[in-house]
């Protein structure tokens, strides 16, 4: 792991240009991390781009005005950066000819860069650049500061599930210094929009339960009435996995006709990983993906019936 960091840091060092890219509807770990990195690297005066194929939720608006100037219209560069995303796939973009770094803590990762720093024991690709890339210099920054706090909090949960650490609770420890986490989770979590909580009594009523599955089903026609960005539903959903009895929560999408998104949440032992991999998706053991390509009661079915199998077999 070492010599992975020291090569990405003499990499960097030697290469003037670079295109940052995370996954489509960017989370707050994705988001935190390329807002790290575009800082990061301008820093060190290189030329850099970012760019995210999908909209960006609302709730980056200062962020994103911070570094829309960096964003990429078709300018040349030497190395692409991908963070927080398990395959090429996720971030829109192909395979190129470009030297590729491959920032990520997702166990499904395929390993797709010439430089490859995968890290599924830590909490967020926001703390995989922490323990890499920190420099001291930067606890006197707010910006840097802020942009790792965001992921590391976005992907536990605010600090509530399995995947923080003890090196994480260390690491956030030193990043609070003069930031309140309040008004993170203000900024970031707390405040919804009146269209977002009219929509939440929707979710509520297509909620289903089978055994100790509860899943919410969502064809296109209710998203596209919605009005809602992707990350926005998203937010909405992790209050579901608050639900007492609730050993997995899925939230299926009809992104486009055709086209179904499924994320997985878990509170018990199944891996949820696995049951993403049946559909050729991954991410974590309580928390994973997929795409499934198919008509959308098809989808549904064959989801709930795959994940029943799993669960079965864990018993």
């Amino acid at each position: 792991m070492k010599k992975t960091i020291k090569a990405i840091k003499k990499k960097i060092k030697k290469t003037d240009s670079f295109l940052i890219i995370a996954h489509k509807n960017p989370d707050h770990d994705a988001w935190g991390s390329l807002y790290f990195m575009v800082n990061y690297l301008n820093n060190k005066n290189k030329k850099v781009y970012w760019n995210i194929k999908t909209p960006i939720s609302s709730i980056y608006d200062k962020m994103f005005n911070d570094i829309y100037r960096f964003r990429h219209h078709g300018e040349k560069f030497q190395c692409l950066i991908t963070l927080d995303s398990a395959n090429m796939k996720r971030t829109g973009y192909s395979m190129d000819e470009h030297f590729t770094i491959n920032l990520d803590h997702h166990v499904s990762n395929s390993r797709y860069g010439n430089l490859n720093l995968v890290r599924p024991d830590l909490s967020s690709t926001c703390e995989v650049l922490y323990k890499a890339l920190w420099e001291k210099r930067f606890y006197s920054s707010e910006k840097f500061k802020k942009a790792i706090l965001l992921g590391i909090l976005g992907d536990t949960g605010f600090l509530k599930y399995d995947n923080a650490t003890r090196d994480t609770f260390n690491a956030v420890s030193k990043l609070i210094d003069g930031i309140n986490i309040f008004d993170i989770y203000k900024e970031f979590n707390r405040m919804l929009t009146r269209d977002q909580l009219v929509f939440l009594t929707d979710m509520i009523h297509l909620l289903k339960q089978k055994g100790k599955i509860y899943y919410i089903a969502l064809d296109n026609e209710t998203l596209v009435n919605s009005k809602l960005l992707y990350e926005d539903i998203s937010n909405l959903f992790k209050i579901f996995r608050g639900i007492r009895d609730a050993d997995t929560i899925i939230l299926i999408r009809e992104v486009e006709k055709g086209t179904v998104r499924v994320n997985f949440r878990g509170n018990s032992t199944l891996d949820l990983n696995k049951v993403a991999a049946y559909f050729k998706g991954g991410g974590h053991a309580n928390a994973a993906a997929c795409t499934i390509r198919g008509p959308f009661s098809e989808s549904v079915n064959s989801v709930i019936e795959i994940t029943k199998k799993y669960s079965n077999e864990e018993k």
